[in-house]
């Protein structure tokens, strides 16, 4: 009488332990589905975001030269924007209006601000 009672409590676990497994693997398939749509929206979206990057990028290396600063914060963050979305940073980029030392000084001011976010994200 009692082993019958303990293999009944034993096919009861293996029971729900199955249950459990096919509710996990029912689980696992919609995930599976769902990363393949979200993947696939995400292949549908990157020419746009390309688009929009460059766009970006023209913005910024268009205002650059004329030394407008859109955000009331020097030319640092158009510096760091433009390098940031992979521009090229060269001499004749700059306003005419600053000399040498000063383009130097805005470029390497950003190499560190860049390094610095660089080693952030790294030790995060």
């Amino acid at each position: 009488m009692q082993e019958r009672k303990e293999q009944q409590s034993r096919d009861a676990q293996r029971s729900s332990v199955k249950k459990k497994i096919e509710a996990q693997k029912t689980q696992y398939v919609s995930n599976v589905e769902r990363i393949h749509k979200l993947d696939e929206q995400i292949e549908q979206m990157k020419p746009e975001v390309q688009a929009l990057l460059k766009q970006q990028l023209d913005h910024y290396s268009a205002i650059l030269p004329v030394g407008k600063d859109t955000r009331d914060v020097g030319l640092i963050w158009v510096v760091k924007t433009i390098r940031y979305l992979g521009g090229k940073m060269s001499n004749q980029k700059f306003p005419q209006i600053l000399d040498e030392d000063s383009i130097k000084y805005l470029i390497e001011v950003n190499r560190l601000l860049l390094l610095q976010c660089y080693r952030l994200l790294a030790s995060s």
